[in-house]
């Protein structure tokens, strides 16, 4: 099953973060990516730091991606439990390109595994991440991806985690007032 582009935004009661729309991109045999774009629907002005405390309360923080699925699951992050994510995990990435060299360094990785690349998909989504790159003013990632590359069996968080060998995560706040583009990449 994926997900197509939602025109309708979506939120959970009592919170002001929403959903404005998914976008899910099959990169690869055993690679994916899914872009969200989340935005505060009010006059106040929030900064990045309080953008990032907001979508971590948020019920849209409590995800899994595998396959072609993104679950809604409580208490889970990604290949992470929810409580072993901080908002001091996410860091900022310098400015000069960097984020291209990120990013294009998680397209690029290679992996013992057999991965064919979709050309035509990596060309879609290098067309979404410069139209991303253009609207926004600050690049974070989420350190707990580098380690999670290295993690034996035994360590993974929870019984999911296993069906991924790579995670990433970037988030770019867009000069627009109080979005911002939520960016997984998964090898699975």
């Amino acid at each position: 099953m994926e997900f197509e582009k939602s025109k309708k935004s979506s939120s959970h009661k009592n919170e002001d973060l929403l959903l404005n729309g998914t976008d899910y991109l099959r990169l690869g045999t055993n690679f994916q990516c899914l872009i969200s774009f989340f935005s505060i629907n009010n006059n106040k002005s929030y900064s990045s730091k309080k953008l990032l405390e907001i979508y971590k309360a948020s019920p849209f923080f409590n995800f899994q991606l595998t396959g072609n699925f993104f679950n809604y699951l409580p208490k889970y992050h990604g290949p992470f439990l929810s409580k072993n994510v901080q908002v001091e995990n996410y860091l900022e990435i310098p400015p000069n390109n960097s984020f291209f060299k990120s990013v294009d360094s998680v397209v690029n990785a290679k992996t013992k595994y057999k991965n064919v690349i979709n050309n035509e998909s990596i060309g879609k989504f290098n067309e979404r991440v410069n139209k991303i790159y253009f609207d926004s003013y600050k690049f974070v990632f989420l350190e707990n991806s580098e380690s999670f590359k290295d993690i034996k069996a035994i360590k993974y968080e929870h019984e999911w985690s296993h069906a991924l060998i790579s995670y990433d995560e970037f988030i770019c706040f867009t000069r627009s007032k109080n979005s911002f583009f939520l960016i997984f990449l998964a090898r699975d």
